[in-house]
């Protein structure tokens, strides 16, 4: 038919209807990697997938055409290498069955990560996401599409070009960007946990955001076998090699003065799993004579071995690089005494709900089961013990499953056998003091002292759509 535009599968930005790409060439052939989504798939009704923009350990990133808004934006697929799935012929994603708990923590992971960044729409140094969701037996999630080049490549092409490092300055205006942004982040108890020169995206006008976040990587250090490896080693923290280990906000400012030592040299800091051997990091000033000794120590400080050496706030960090600036910026805001609760948490009311529900599980449920050869106190431990291996293996009870929720660790992760006995344990005497103790953000006294958070089952949480 005259006048028929078909979209280009590959680039989202040329007309094929010839059957040739006037844009990029595309000839319909999938030049998408095998383990990739082929170009052309429609995922939630909603979004055409095209190339694929980049691949890490963990995720693959793809840009898609948003039929309902007409624009072009990136998706993040969490596909976690072959170790840990497999694509099946249909797309769908297979799971390794050693791997099926990591993984879970890993999609819990990123959907708190796309609830707290929706919260962050207004920073400008951080990329915008918008929904959430899960299919193909795997989770993804959008966000805009940033055309800017890294600054690993900014660097690299500015030393080219000039022959001379980065401006002291320059390299410290980028930081307290950086720096900035991470204050908002570690207001929602978030971390980036993979800050390095790949992960921040450069602007017209020296603008920077900072893309790519480690949730799903932290998920598989802690749950999974890939350990430390899930990370640039240059930029890890020690900790971050120990699946043991807790990392903080420290940890990623171990990251950033790993970046601001790259910035300055075009040289990666020796790996912390090295120093922890005795090798030693070279002075910023014997790669870079311009660099102040002051900004040295700073550095070092930041990339102390012991997180309690390193700096432990954003305000703290800020002050000691703020002599080396070269333009007026804003400190970061205060950082909060309580965490608010992830966006989309259900109500209070439906939680009640769920707890109305349980309470008639474990008190009726016996009585109607009464048999003589098995006392009501019987029944009554085997339905609590139902609800016990519910709550520890899927996040839900009975009545949150009929509620349409479940428990999750606030750092995003599935619950422990113990986690969960001590919120089931809780779980009457929160109850009842539920309207006079609960916070308003929605956390309740069971979840601030097991430090675990209730969030809305498969499907049902959203972020930003």
């Amino acid at each position: 038919m005259a006048g028929r535009t078909y979209r280009c599968e590959h680039c989202l930005r040329g007309d094929r209807a010839s059957g040739l790409c006037g844009h990029c060439g595309y000839d319909g052939i999938p030049r998408n990697d095998r383990t990739f989504l082929p170009e052309g798939t429609e995922l939630a009704n909603r979004y055409l997938i095209g190339r694929s923009e980049g691949s890490g350990g963990y995720s693959i990133c793809y840009r898609a055409w948003d039929r309902r808004k007409s624009e072009i934006v990136a998706i993040k697929e969490l596909f976690p290498g072959e170790r840990v799935v497999e694509r099946a012929a249909s797309g769908e994603v297979v799971v390794v069955a050693s791997q099926r708990r990591a993984f879970l923590t890993a999609i819990a992971g990123l959907r708190r990560e796309a609830d707290c960044l929706a919260k962050l729409r207004n920073e400008a140094g951080i990329v915008q996401v918008g929904e959430f969701f899960e299919t193909n037996g795997t989770a993804y999630l959008t966000m805009e599409f940033l055309r800017g080049r890294s600054y690993l490549e900014y660097l690299q092409s500015k030393f080219t070009s000039t022959h001379k490092f980065q401006p002291v300055p320059e390299s410290v205006d980028v930081a307290l960007g950086v720096l900035g942004s991470l204050a908002a982040i570690h207001k929602l108890n978030l971390r980036h946990l993979d800050i390095k020169p790949s992960n921040l995206r450069v602007f017209g006008g020296g603008r920077i955001k900072l893309i790519d976040f480690g949730s799903a990587r932290e998920a598989f250090r802690r749950d999974g076998d890939a350990g430390g490896s899930s990370y640039t080693p240059e930029y890890a923290a020690p900790e971050q090699f120990d699946p043991n280990a807790a990392v903080s906000a420290a940890t990623d400012f171990y990251a950033l003065g790993a970046l601001i030592y790259y910035s300055l040299t075009l040289r990666a800091p020796t790996p912390a799993k090295d120093r922890l051997e005795g090798q030693q990091v070279l002075p910023l000033q014997a790669l870079n004579p311009s660099v102040p000794e002051a900004l040295d120590k700073v550095v070092r400080r930041a990339m102390a071995l012991e997180p309690a050496e390193r700096f432990q706030s954003t305000k703290e960090f800020w002050a000691a690089l703020e002599p080396f600036r070269s333009s007026d910026r804003k400190p970061p805001t205060k950082e909060p005494k309580s965490r608010p609760a992830a966006a989309g948490s259900p109500s209070r009311a439906r939680r009640m709900l769920s707890g109305v529900i349980d309470a008639g599980v474990l008190l009726f449920l016996p009585g109607l089961l009464r048999n003589p050869l098995l006392p009501t106190a019987v029944l009554f431990a085997l339905a609590a013990l139902v609800e016990f291996l519910l709550l520890q293996q899927s996040g839900s009870t009975i009545g949150m499953m009929l509620a349409g929720t479940r428990a999750v660790r606030a750092d995003g992760a599935v619950l422990s056998g113990g986690t969960a006995l001590l919120r089931m344990l809780m779980s009457p005497v929160a109850f009842v003091r539920a309207l006079s103790d609960g916070s308003s953000n929605g956390r309740m006294v069971h979840d601030i002292h097991t430090d675990t958070e209730v969030v809305r089952r498969h499907g049902q949480a959203t972020s930003g759509s």
